[in-house]
């Protein structure tokens, strides 16, 4: 599901100087390479913490049992635009 155009509109400014403008999801196969444009802990100071925190999280089946039926899907709609 897209988000209204009218939602990029109050968080960027009017869209109508760009001429006709649509908003379609991309999608990114789960096979996708990891890029540092686009990977989230390309923007994290210091991301030890948190791939400590996930790796715990792996070992210990928390994140399986939380998150688990992500790895049946085959897409992921995560918002990029």
């Amino acid at each position: 599901m897209c988000p209204a155009l009218s939602d990029f509109e109050h968080a960027f400014g009017p869209t109508h100087a760009f001429g006709p403008t649509t908003v379609e999801a991309v999608q990114i196969p789960h096979i996708a390479p990891t890029d540092s444009t686009i990977s989230t802990f390309s923007k994290l100071a210091d991301a030890r913490p948190v791939l400590e925190r996930l790796s715990a999280d792996l070992d210990s089946g928390k994140w399986s049992r939380k998150y688990g039926d992500l790895l049946r899907r085959t897409e992921l709609d995560i918002g990029y635009r």
